[in-house]
């Protein structure tokens, strides 16, 4: 059994990018009906916890669902609120009985008012905005508007507001454009950005059903998620660190998709016909047809371009203005993004470990594959001959992943005993310590953990802290699942005989249990408290569990044996030493103070006026950019990588900065003071 903890934020806003094209054949109703009873079948037969779908959990479905679609309410109009409303306590009656009536009638509704909508912004945009009048846009949006010209005031407040931003971002790239220049400027690309995004949900009902099924299930708990045929296989490949392409990093801006980097080794660079900040016009399909790029998602240009090893891509691309058509053939991309990264970090004398794991990482069609505890293993045999002072493990950002990894990775510190508990419908589990036949690391141990630490992570990290292993660095907590979920194929088997293909209905990340501490005590919701709480961004803007409507209490269940570690009599003091330590930093004072101001406008309404908007704009910047550097360093520590620069430029380059970044790391410099106390 293959368990995946893993944090996903996702609203029903934002569940809407989790989506990519459907194969629904002739009858698309029929196929997402049959989707729809697949997801539902799922739910009432595995699910943890299925909820009462009844008229409460219809209307609230109802409702995100639209707010998602027209979350400025610039689409929809009252009527066609008041339209819709027949639907707000018959959703339940459509899960029980699928069928996809609501969304087939609000899907034609949004794809009619959208094109509808385009003219409004275009004949809005043609002349400049007046932003002299003394006029705002409030920090939540209100009621749909009345009529076409309650529309039209709401559009022109969003425009200047989009505009504002804009002249804001380009001034800060370019500091010799003048206010004129970037307000003409700003205009033209807040307008052709808006061209792409309107004409492409023109013909978005794909994603637009998607976005409808996840609202559903994320109503049930916010990791309960659905993900369409091709969204399976990104998981797959994010959970693996296996990707099949050319070797390409893109960006888009202004609806046009660039080249941001060309991979060293992958078939792009080998062929020597692709440069960074070439503009990418068309990419081949799966049946080899020409689909034009402009105006899409990175997201959904790579999916065009990942594919099998050893099959063609043709792309179409332009650097000088004229377009030329390249064919390459794809291969595997080694991604090192989200590996383990390791250095040795000198201060006062001595050298303490330090390990960066941004995600609980395996790869289960592979034994050969990327593990992640086997890459710490590694990293610690080597750091043991340096004779470390300590080990600081980060995973501070680190969302989850692989259950395996996690037992493994606390029997790298400890000897033997359970991790973590898990209840499901018919009974409690203990995960227990796996995979090694001795302790790698015995020594002095800090992990550090944030506001987005999750899942998998709060496992690692309550573990240790319940043993008494070692001591926990960060944010006030951690961001608080407590839930567990498993992946569920959905579909149906084709039959050669018959010469029908197989159908698939996309994929169901479902909850199917609660995990708990090794005391009993639950995650949900409360995460894990750590001992030294160090003053981070995340104090004045951060999502947690916490704030999920969907989000399930926390409970407790019976604790399980276990026995402290040795270790745990030297924490107190190297804690108490530690909290003193970061109180009597004078360097965390103005992110505190710019944490509080941030806090206290974050609800302001937003002036439309160009010089008050530029005013508060600038002050705005001023605390983010305390916020953001109060955590580095004046003066950095010595620190370099365990192994050598690889002989790439370009990774030789990242990992360069990545030093630096850790060199420079103040809550870093006081993890290295804390894992010191506690070598002494």
């Amino acid at each position: 059994m293959q368990h995946s903890f893993r944090h996903t934020i996702l609203s029903a806003v934002a569940a809407g990018m989790l989506c990519s094209a459907f194969t629904p054949g002739d009858d698309p109703t029929a196929f997402r009906t049959s989707t729809v009873r697949s997801v539902m079948n799922r739910i009432a037969s595995e699910h943890y916890q299925p909820p009462q779908f009844d008229d409460r959990f219809s209307g609230t479905v109802w409702k995100k669902f639209l707010e998602s679609q027209d979350q400025n309410k610039l689409l929809l109009l009252q009527s066609d609120i008041a339209t819709l409303r027949q639907w707000e306590h018959r959703i339940d009656d459509e899960l029980r009985n699928p069928a996809v009536s609501f969304f087939n009638v609000a899907d034609s509704l949004i794809a009619l008012r959208t094109k509808e909508t385009i003219p409004i912004f275009q004949k809005l945009m043609k002349k400049p905005l007046d932003l002299s009048r003394n006029d705002s846009m409030p920090a939540v949006n209100g009621e749909w508007p009345a009529d076409r010209k309650a529309q039209t005031k709401a559009w022109e407040r969003y425009l200047k507001l989009q505009v504002l931003r804009k002249i804001v971002e380009l001034r800060a790239a370019d500091s010799t454009l003048t206010l004129r220049a970037a307000e003409k400027l700003a205009q033209q690309k807040v307008l052709s950005w808006l061209n792409t995004a309107y004409n492409n949900r023109l013909s978005a009902t794909d994603q637009r059903f998607s976005s409808y099924l996840n609202t559903v299930v994320m109503e049930i708990d916010p990791h309960t998620l659905f993900f369409a045929p091709a969204d399976k296989k990104d998981y797959a490949a994010r959970m693996s660190q296996r990707y099949f392409g050319v070797g390409l990093e893109l960006i888009a801006e202004d609806g046009q998709v660039r080249v941001k980097r060309v991979f060293p080794g992958g078939a792009a660079s080998r062929s020597g016909l692709v440069r960074e900040n070439d503009q990418v016009l068309a990419v081949s399909d799966n049946d080899g047809k020409m689909q034009r790029v402009s105006g899409l998602s990175v997201l959904d240009v790579s999916r065009l371009i990942r594919g099998d090893s050893g099959t063609v891509l043709k792309m179409h691309i332009t650097r000088t203005g004229k377009e030329q058509e390249i064919s390459l053939v794809r291969a595997e991309i080694k991604d090192n993004s989200n590996v383990t990264k390791s250095a040795y970090i000198d201060k006062n004398g001595k050298k303490t470990g330090y390990i960066r794991l941004p995600e609980f990482y395996r790869d289960f069609s592979r034994p050969d594959g990327p593990q992640c505890a086997l890459d710490i293993a590694r990293a610690i045999v080597e750091m043991k001959k340096e004779n470390i002072a300590g080990l600081i493990i980060d995973l501070r950002g680190n969302g989850g992943g692989s259950l395996e990894e996690v037992q493994k990775m606390v029997g790298l510190m400890l000897p033997q005993g359970p991790v973590t508990l898990g209840r499901f419908k018919d009974k409690v589990t203990t995960f227990d310590m796996r995979g090694w036949s001795d302790v790698y690391y015995d020594g002095p141990l800090t992990v550090l953990v944030d506001e987005n630490s999750a899942s998998a992570s709060e496992m690692f990290s309550g573990a240790i802290q319940d043993y008494g292993r070692g001591v926990i660095m960060g944010s006030t907590s951690t961001f608080g699942k407590g839930t567990m979920q498993e992946s569920r194929q959905m579909g149906k088997a084709g039959s050669k005989a018959l010469g029908t293909p197989n159908v698939s209905y996309g994929m169901l990340n479902i909850t199917l249990g609660r995990f708990y501490r090794i005391t009993g005590a639950a995650t949900q919701l409360n995460g894990v408290q750590p001992d030294v709480v160090i003053p981070g961004k995340g104090d004045w803007k951060s999502l947690r569990e916490r704030d999920y409507t969907s989000a399930w209490t926390p409970d407790s269940i019976e604790a399980a044996y276990f026995i402290r570690s040795k270790h745990a009599a030297a924490l107190p003091a190297a804690i108490a030493a530690a909290k003193s330590r970061v109180q009597q930093d004078t360097g965390f004072t103005a992110l505190r103070q710019s944490a509080a101001w941030l806090k206290a406008h974050e609800k302001d309404a937003k002036s439309l006026q160009l010089s008050t908007f530029l005013e508060d704009a600038a002050a705005r910047k001023q605390h983010e950019s305390r916020l953001e550097g109060a955590n580095r360093l004046t003066v950095a520590m010595s620190a370099r990588t365990i192994a050598p620069l690889p002989d790439d430029p370009l990774e030789a380059a990242r990992l360069k900065e990545w030093i630096e970044s850790v060199r420079t790391d103040r809550t870093v410099s006081h993890a290295v003071d804390l894992v010191q106390d506690l070598a002494r």
